[in-house]
C-alpha cells in the first residue's frame, strides 16, 4: 500500500526512530482472530468490523515495523495517519473464530 512507504520515507527523513526491520518494499503480514463482537447472527464478520481492523494493522505496523506507538505518533507528536481513500473487494466470508490474515505493502 503506498501509504505504507509514504509513512516510512517521513519516518526516516526526521528524528523518529525506525526499525531497522522496515522496508520500504516488503509486505507487513498479520493474522487476526475474528472474535464474536466481529461477527453478525450468522456467524460471518460484520463488514464494517473490517474497517477496524484495517486501522488495527496500521497501529501494529507502526509499532512492530517503525518501532514506535501510534499513541506517541497520534497523541504526543500531534501527527496524524488519516485514512483518506479506502477501497475493498469481498473475496469470501470470513466466520467466527478464523483467523485471518491481514497485509498491506
Amino acid at each position: 500500500m503506498i501509504i505504507a512507504r509514504g509513512i516510512l520515507k517521513i519516518f526516516k527523513m526526521s528524528s523518529l526512530p525506525v526499525s531497522k526491520n522496515a522496508s520500504q518494499n516488503s509486505t507487513f503480514r498479520k493474522q487476526i482472530l475474528v472474535r464474536f463482537g466481529d461477527c453478525d447472527a450468522a456467524g460471518i464478520v460484520f463488514y464494517p468490523r473490517y474497517f477496524d481492523m484495517f486501522n488495527s494493522l496500521v497501529e501494529d505496523w507502526c509499532r512492530e515495523e517503525l518501532n514506535f506507538p501510534f499513541s506517541e505518533i497520534v497523541m504526543h507528536r500531534g501527527l496524524g495517519l488519516p485514512t483518506v481513500h479506502l477501497e475493498v473487494d469481498f473475496w469470501r466470508q470470513v466466520l467466527l473464530a478464523m483467523c485471518c490474515p491481514r497485509c498491506f505493502q
